[in-house]
């Protein structure tokens, strides 16, 4: 599985990182941190669709672009739209997930407090994948 991961937070991108081995999924991440590289990488795999990911999480706070930005890129693309886009993020404004929703994400998540819930998140993230 390949799942393109738009996150500016070392500690974030470690606790998915792990929360995925622990789910025993095998995952090559494609990791950028910051929404101008994001942008850049979705650009790349609209040209290039040789290997695109099969799921996409975004950060909405990042530097440069935000995630917001990025989903409607991606939703705006005939190759990308139908790849499973998920918004994780340290929000929990209920408008910013009506606005990701109404982008086009498959799933909004608020990121945990504590490692066990990370778990539970991932799992959450590839229940969207088989629906």
């Amino acid at each position: 599985m390949i799942v393109f991961l738009a996150e500016d937070n070392p500690g974030d991108i470690l606790l998915i990182k792990e929360a995925f081995s622990e789910a025993d999924i095998n995952v090559d991440f494609i990791i950028k941190m910051n929404g101008e590289l994001a942008t850049n990488y979705v650009k790349e795999i609209e040209v290039n669709y040789n290997n695109p990911p099969d799921l996409i999480i975004l950060d909405l706070n990042l530097p440069y672009k935000n995630g917001f930005e990025i989903l409607a890129e991606i939703k705006k693309s005939d190759k990308l739209k139908s790849i499973p886009a998920i918004i994780f993020t340290s929000s929990t404004n209920i408008e910013d997930k009506e606005k990701a929703i109404e982008l086009g994400a498959a799933g909004y998540f608020s990121k945990p407090v504590n490692y066990m819930d990370y778990i539970h998140t991932v799992r959450n993230f590839l229940s969207i994948l088989h629906e």
